[in-house]
């Protein structure tokens, strides 16, 4: 009876989700982000058998920061090569929507395994299943969605006693995002339990297996990166990393994240976090105070690990997909918190022999209903705000980058070299070989290994935000062809005011060697 409850929260996740790509058609077909695109080219190289290279036939490139993300994007590519690339955005979003399900369920089992209580699991699940957070970044064609499910999932696989699939997950985790690395140290307990003959392989194989599981994928990553760009991390990590440093300033901007949006937003939220500390002080079993380690404790460091060492900003999903992992675990610790609260009043209520030792329990049950209530309003608001924002991103993201894609495949001799600093959709739909004079993509600018100025003598065309070059002189040799813009008001990406037009420019000296213009390594 208690896998009966999980058609509940999934049949409601199926509904707002559904409010998501109904509202616009922008939300169905594009992407809120370029970056989206970026893993997108990296799936399609891996779908064709060239590893992770950037260009078609070029070297490998460190330039995906979550690996995972792009492998599991490989088969959608089969759409664009039915359909087109316009199609992938649908693969895509399928693929978020399916993790995000996964995630769904992994939170049942979880408050199933702890509360004993189909109908708690489900409500627990039923929260998470309508926060606006996760059905963005389901949609998002980020990696976001990816990362949660595994976390949740290794959680629920301990609980359930099933080691070797917690460890598996565990190890995967920083293959969605390197912070993940962290979560490492919170597999012991499944470690633990290849003590018991039941999970133990043959011979002494278990301890290395299980090693294997647990630091093989983050440990063959980094290898690849090293022999790649001579460091241990992806480019990204060289170009928008900082020295850790945790200021007031910095704490004040996380807190602003962890409420900006959602359930965390709102009463329930803060209440169901209190609540789940209740509930585990009131217990301490071991099962418990490990569920605050991974739901509470770990979310909360990954955060501070990256605002310590990220410049985040509150006015785009470029910045708030960095703590959207952690924030979506504490979403789901909140509905748990929450849902223990309502099983401990209803079992409580059941039990009390006389009239007043009702009052206990039945305030316990009738809490999380009044402050569901009173924190729908707001949660309606944001629900409404991030359906909106996904169309309109995603618009945005159409109109500077996709569209100069396809323009450039339509327009620009194939073998010649394309420079550009938003990497995704340039790349992804031109189809042109694309030297990143950003570096995220191109890892001997990311380590200083070359000079803007001798990148730029490799190019025959540049697709950039002009703005961004003004000063450098890289412009002077080029001219304007083509420019594409949105208004700055439409432009809800960021508050970046150049990064509303893109200009297409061809180099004037159209004379030069055929080895010039097709090669883009130095």
């Amino acid at each position: 009876m208690t896998r009966a409850w999980l058609v509940v929260p999934l049949l409601l996740y199926a509904a707002a989700s559904l409010a998501f790509l109904a509202h616009s058609e922008h939300a169905r077909h594009d992407f809120p982000l370029d970056d989206a695109w970026i893993h997108q080219v990296y799936a399609r190289a891996f779908a064709h058998g060239h590893g992770f290279a950037y260009n078609d036939g070029g070297p490998q490139e460190a330039g995906a920061t979550s690996p995972l993300w792009a492998i599991a994007n490989a088969p959608v590519q089969g759409l664009a090569a039915v359909f087109g690339p316009g199609a992938v955005p649908w693969g895509a979003k399928l693929l978020g929507l399916a993790l995000g399900g996964i995630a769904i369920v992994a939170l049942f089992v979880i408050s199933a395994a702890a509360l004993q209580s189909g109908w708690a699991a489900a409500a627990a699940a039923s929260l998470l299943a309508v926060e606006p957070r996760l059905i963005f970044s389901a949609l998002s064609g980020m990696e976001t969605v990816l990362l949660l499910a595994l976390w949740l999932g290794a959680v629920a696989a301990v609980l359930r006693r099933r080691a070797w699939w917690a460890l598996a997950l565990f190890g995967l985790s920083p293959l969605a995002r390197p912070e993940a690395f962290a979560l490492l140290a919170l597999a012991l307990p499944a470690w633990a339990l290849l003590d018991r003959p039941r999970h133990r392989a043959p011979g002494r194989a278990a301890p290395a297996a299980a090693l294997a599981l647990l630091a093989g994928p983050t440990l063959a990553w980094s290898i690849f990166c090293h022999a790649v760009n001579g460091g241990w991390l992806p480019n990204t990590y060289y170009l928008k990393a900082h020295a850790f440093s945790l200021s007031a300033s910095s704490v004040v901007t996380l807190w602003r994240l962890v409420i900006q949006h959602g359930w965390l937003g709102t009463a329930a939220g803060a209440a169901g976090m209190l609540a789940l500390v209740g509930w585990i002080s009131a217990g301490r079993q071991r099962e418990r105070v490990w569920l605050a380690a991974t739901l509470g404790l770990a979310p909360g460091a990954y955060l501070l690990g990256v605002v310590g060492s990220r410049a985040l900003r509150l006015d785009g999903y470029y910045w708030t997909r960095w703590v959207d992992p952690p924030l979506l675990v504490w979403v789901a610790a909140s509905a748990l918190g929450l849902a223990a609260l309502a099983a401990w009043g209803l079992a409580q209520l059941r039990a009390a022999a006389t009239p007043q030792a009702r009052w206990r329990p039945l305030a316990a049950l009738i809490t999380p209903l009044l402050l569901l209530l009173i924190s729908t309003p707001r949660l309606a608001n944001s629900f409404g705000e991030r359906r909106e924002r996904l169309a309109s991103d995603g618009r945005a993201i159409r109109k500077i980058n996709v569209e100069p894609g396809q323009w450039i495949a339509a327009h620009v001799p194939p073998e010649a070299v394309v420079g550009v600093n938003d990497a995704g959709a340039l790349r992804y739909f031109g189809q042109r070989r694309t030297l990143d004079l950003g570096g995220l993509n191109y890892s001997p600018l990311a380590t200083q290994h070359a000079t803007l100025s001798a990148a730029a003598e490799q190019l025959d065309w540049l697709a950039v935000f002009p703005a961004h070059y003004a000063a450098t002189g890289l412009l002077e040799a080029f001219d304007p062809v083509k420019w594409f813009s949105i208004p700055l008001a439409e432009y809800t990406i960021c508050e970046c005011p150049t990064q509303t037009v893109v200009g297409v420019a061809r180099r004037r000296d159209v004379a030069r060697s055929p080895d010039r213009r097709t090669t883009v390594s130095p």
